[in-house]
């Protein structure tokens, strides 16, 4: 038996504590950071706002969530991503080496 096969158990719940922590961190971030930018209020106001907002409105809160996902996922895979041919590092090839902004000069 492969080792595929012995630690297969473990990936859904480590999978699934992932997705509360990061349906956790979006709910307590995505009304109160610009809240906090723009407006004078302290930081339990701002979460407990965000909080209300996620609370009231699940479906747009869903799909601001799920969009975010995509588009991250969109940058992690530059091969994939629909922008490639407006940055010109993707096309070399792997054995170039990188060239560091600071050593241009």
């Amino acid at each position: 038996m492969g080792a595929e096969l012995r630690f297969s158990g473990f990936i859904a719940p480590y999978m699934a504590f992932g997705d509360l922590v990061a349906a956790l961190a979006f709910a307590l971030a995505v009304v109160s950071l610009p809240m906090l930018m723009d407006r004078r209020v302290d930081i339990i106001t701002a979460i407990m706002t965000s909080l209300w907002v996620v609370r009231e409105n699940p479906l747009p809160m869903l799909v601001l969530a799920i969009l975010i996902a995509m588009l991250g996922f969109a940058g992690r895979r530059p091969g994939s991503s629909p922008w490639r041919s407006s940055s010109p590092c993707w096309d070399m090839p792997p054995s170039m080496p990188t060239v560091i902004w600071w050593e241009l000069g």
